[in-house]
């Protein structure tokens, strides 16, 4: 790995590895400004290029080996079994799994969290997008199943939850609030509703069957709101702007 790709490791378990992107040297006043793999927010096509290059040759892998879909806070999911991938299929797409060594599977986010999951024993990954719509309607549950119909079992899967908002910034309507448990939902009087994604996720992906010790507790450290000079944040740059690149890699 070259060391002056903005990378930081999320999780590394026998024969495979996770990492995230940070935005690196940049303008944090700038919304494109900083390093940069999504291809559908706005951003220079030659930029998305340039960062998508330079993540490849870090991982010592061709840039079409970096797997990454088009994501519309869906629960589908995509599972690759073979190469090559075809464009067509990463549209709509929110979750991948593999078991295919050698390719990069990712998702791009800025606040709504993204969840690898890694199994080492069956030797299968996954990595899914998981903003407030897709965290209630499943898709941590339908990759931790796309895994399973691989050949994982759930007791074997590690997880862990990469950088986006913490419970403190994510301030939300009771529209929104009631459809999550009140243990997710922290209300105190004069204030919204504020949600922990990450305590849903960690639920869901218990009642998926995956023990407690196997999932990683969030760092609020990596709170996108909080850090947004160091991580893409929608809610603090907009919408328009870069995204934070959550990825897992088995090792050939």
């Amino acid at each position: 790995m070259q060391s002056t790709l903005p990378l930081i490791q999320l999780m590394q378990q026998p024969g495979a590895r996770a990492w995230f992107t940070v935005r690196g040297d940049c303008d944090p006043t700038q919304p494109y400004s900083g390093f940069n793999v999504c291809h559908y927010t706005g951003d220079a096509p030659e930029h998305i290029a340039e960062c998508r290059q330079a993540l490849a040759d870090g991982l010592g892998i061709r840039p079409d080996r970096l797997i990454i879909p088009r994501q519309t806070h869906s629960t589908n999911v995509l599972t690759i079994t073979s190469l090559p991938v075809e464009a067509e299929s990463l549209e709509a797409v929110d979750a991948l799994v593999t078991n295919v060594p050698g390719i990069a599977i990712g998702v791009n986010t800025a606040d709504c969290v993204p969840v690898v999951l890694i199994d080492p024993i069956n030797k299968v990954i996954g990595v899914a997008h998981a903003g407030w719509r897709g965290a209630v309607n499943g898709i941590v549950r339908a990759t931790v199943e796309a895994m399973t119909s691989l050949g994982s079992s759930a007791s074997d899967i590690q997880a862990a939850m990469g950088p986006s908002i913490c419970v403190e910034c994510f301030e939300v309507g009771e529209e929104v609030a009631t459809f999550f448990n009140d243990s997710c939902v922290k209300r105190e009087p004069g204030r919204k509703p504020h949600v922990s994604l990450h305590s849903h996720i960690a639920s869901e992906l218990m009642q998926c069957g995956l023990p407690p010790m196997n999932i990683t507790p969030f760092d609020h450290a990596l709170c996108t709101r909080h850090n947004s000079d160091r991580y893409w944040s929608a809610r603090a740059l907009g919408i328009s702007s870069g995204r934070v690149f959550t990825f897992v890699k088995l090792d050939e």
